[in-house]
């Protein structure tokens, strides 16, 4: 570096007004690109980086600008350009951001995957398997196949929507299938505990060490710690060439949801442990809630990240259900991410009264009058056309 420094004001001639103009030309484009990808969440993966080269930047303008030494003008120049090489590289990631996609090599070429098969959703709730039966029986005497997911279930907090996602996961809580919980607003202990009290409900004499094997096959990705924690968190290890470790208790991954490409590499690696299960038939996926997820990350980004996994999870016939809080995102995010479910449910009040629609179902667009206990108020008119 010194030998360099030495050729370079042997040969060079320096002008210190010129370098200055250089630096602060360079620092000004810089400052500007720098601060676009700050803006875009998507980027976050590069922030702290851009925030050193950005310090270091504008330190050795500052000194450009101070000093009259040619050797130390030249050698600041150099640093500065060194830190524009490294800023250009970050600069061609962003521009040529790939898309999200899973590897290959892990998810696409294991044959398990071929296992994997259709199960119709069971909510155990009256007016969900209700409209689910009728579209299904709709299906049947048309000879049509039935497919449901990706289902997104749009509603506020009066509905208690987690009890939904909570009851659509319990058939899969078993040695032959897998569970995919994403928790953007809720601790991970808390879905732990409520996924336990489903298994000791359906067995009241179930032992700890059996309530443990049922959820051998679940894997949280807790998105929530991450953005209310300031201490480190404990890093979760899931060996996955032995899935059924007892040595494994905690199947957390702990992700930040302002990265969705982060999120998809964690989908992916929960997928790769469930996957080594040759037994497993059934794979379950929740996103809860979709709405804090698209709050905190980049727009663009996230709507990329959830095409690809809708695509992928009816293509294999993943069971996915995702919660949407009404009236959280824009008319247009929300009318567009609801065009790539298969079934839509909306929770609402219409009149002040609490209401049940549907849309993506053979029958059509229909309404129910309901409670919130998900019972039907006039069991003689069911269904009608939603007006």
């Amino acid at each position: 570096m010194t030998a360099l420094m030495i050729g370079i004001s042997s040969l060079v001639t320096v002008d210190s007004s010129a370098i200055n103009d250089i630096g602060n030309i360079i620092t000004s484009v810089l400052t500007l690109l720098i601060g676009y990808a700050l803006t875009r969440r998507a980027y976050i993966r590069w922030r702290k980086q851009l925030y050193c080269y950005l310090c270091v930047l504008w330190i050795s303008v500052i000194i450009i600008n101070l000093t009259l030494v040619p050797d130390l003008l030249i050698s600041l120049l150099f640093i500065t350009l060194v830190i524009v090489a490294l800023l250009l590289r970050i600069f061609y990631h962003i521009i040529c951001l790939e898309l999200i996609g899973f590897s290959k090599d892990t998810v696409e070429s294991n044959k398990n995957i071929t296992n994997i098969k259709l199960s119709p959703p069971e909510f155990n709730m009256e007016c969900l398997d209700k409209v689910i039966e009728s579209a299904k029986n709709q299906a049947t005497d048309a000879k049509k196949q039935f497919h449901p997911y990706p289902i997104i279930l749009a509603a506020d907090e009066s509905w208690r929507p987690w009890q939904v996602a909570e009851n659509l996961v319990s058939p899969y809580l078993n040695e032959e299938s897998g569970v995919i919980y994403f928790t953007f607003a809720r601790p991970h202990e808390k879905i732990k505990k409520a996924l336990e009290d489903k298994i000791k409900k359906s067995n009241e004499n179930a032992n700890k060490k059996w309530v443990e094997n049922k959820l051998k096959n679940v894997v949280i990705i807790d998105c929530y710690k991450k953005l209310t924690s300031e201490k480190k968190e404990k890093k979760y290890h899931i060996n996955l060439n032995r899935p059924f470790d007892p040595i494994v208790k905690e199947p957390v991954l702990i992700a930040d949801p302002r990265n969705p490409h982060l999120l998809n590499k964690k989908y992916e690696e929960a997928l790769q442990r469930i996957l080594k299960n040759k037994k497993c038939s059934k794979i379950c996926v929740v996103y809860d809630s979709l709405s804090d997820f698209l709050c905190f990350t980049d727009r663009e980004i996230a709507i990329q990240y959830l095409r690809h996994n809708m695509y992928w999870e009816e293509k294999h016939n993943i069971s996915s259900l995702y919660i949407l809080r009404l009236g959280t995102l824009d008319k247009l995010y929300e009318e567009y991410l609801l065009w790539f479910a298969n079934v839509v449910i909306y929770l609402e009040n219409k009149n002040g009264k609490p209401v049940m629609r549907t849309s993506g179902l053979l029958s059509g667009p229909t309404c129910t009058d309901i409670n919130y206990n998900f019972e039907s108020i006039n069991k003689n008119h069911f269904d009608y056309t939603y007006s």
